[in-house]
């Protein structure tokens, strides 16, 4: 594992620390940020021109499995030839619409990438593209799904980068790639979800906005996916459970053979075992004040020297919004990054 710092002799794209000032050093503002709507107007122009050249992309994950993405190639108003084509994964809950998410897309988009917004199963708009219920532990149907994208696009370079927990499918996704038969040239992952059990007990423990945050999402989901399947999902299954952890335990019960919330959590817990596979390279972005994903769950990379970890001691959770003009540092790192 390489850990970047601002010297001479790390790469170029490493160079600049993320340095916020005043108000923006809290980690909470940064984390709302992520997802505040008001950040669209600093993009809107060129998000307006990304969505004008989107297409619907239905991708085959296997055993009759559909994901639903969004395509935006290159527009041939900017006289340029694409430089790759870049998947973005959004968090758990988010959308090819999240924030964060559109803000790197058009950023890339601008700068001569084509990009994919993929949704995980029961994101976005695709709750009626498969009857189970979306589980973190649903890696084959992501690798799948690539795997037919990039027969869709086979003369292309292609990259992938994903937020939280999408940035969670993209390490496990690259320490699969090689096996799987991918050629992905390099991944990114912005604040991931490295230990599940630690992630949803800060979330349990910590400020109570985050955990209502996620509750309602989730919520409102299962209220997406009831009305497409409404045998599926029991109306207490919505509305009894009063907390996270009673709604996970309700969750892993009725719909996957985990037995527990505990034994669930470690399906898709980041192994030191699982990423030494890792074979091209990656960036890891993570902050050591992000309110949900404690930084000291990494598990040891050192040994693997395909990846490059960028601890900041600022940016909340998929902040890293570096002043009031709402600039993204981690749009600029993942585009020098690519570059």
């Amino acid at each position: 594992m390489n850990v970047i710092s601002s010297d001479a002799k790390s790469p170029p794209w490493a160079q600049h620390r993320f340095e916020p000032v005043g108000l923006l050093r809290n980690r909470h503002v940064q984390s709302m940020l992520a997802s505040a709507k008001f950040r669209k107007l600093t993009y809107l122009r060129q998000k307006q021109i990304l969505e004008k050249n989107s297409q619907e992309l239905l991708l085959q994950g296997g055993d009759d499995v559909v994901l639903h993405a969004l395509y935006s190639p290159l527009d041939k108003l900017f006289s340029k030839r694409s430089k790759g084509v870049v998947v973005l994964i959004h968090g758990w809950e988010g959308s090819a619409q999240s924030v964060y998410l559109l803000s790197a897309a058009t950023r890339l988009y601008t700068a001569g990438y084509d990009v994919v917004r993929l949704h995980l199963r029961d994101h976005g708009p695709s709750h009626h593209l498969n009857r189970e219920l979306f589980h973190a532990a649903r890696l084959s149907e992501v690798v799948t799904a690539l795997h037919d994208l990039q027969q869709k696009l086979p003369q292309t370079s292609l990259f992938l980068a994903g937020f939280s927990l999408g940035g969670n499918f993209v390490l496990r996704v690259a320490s699969a790639a090689q096996s799987a038969g991918l050629r992905f040239a390099k991944y990114m992952a912005v604040s991931p979800v490295a230990d599940p059990l630690r992630t949803y007990q800060a979330i349990e423990e910590g400020a109570d906005v985050y955990h209502r945050y996620f509750v309602k999402k989730w919520k409102r989901s299962l209220r997406k996916k009831q009305k497409h399947f409404p045998d599926l999902i029991s109306e207490a299954m919505i509305s009894k459970p009063q907390n996270l952890g009673e709604m996970t335990d309700s969750f892993v019960r009725h719909h996957t053979d985990f037995g527990n919330k505990e034994n669930y959590f470690e399906q898709y817990k980041l192994t030191a075992t699982q990423l030494s596979l890792i074979s091209a390279p990656t960036l890891i972005l993570v902050s050591k004040d992000d309110p949900v994903i404690p930084y000291q769950a990494f598990p040891d990379l050192s040994e693997n020297q395909h990846i490059y970890l960028s601890m900041q001691n600022f940016g909340g959770h998929c902040g890293f919004v570096s002043n009031w003009s709402l600039h993204s540092y981690t749009d600029e790192l993942m585009l020098q990054f690519f570059q």
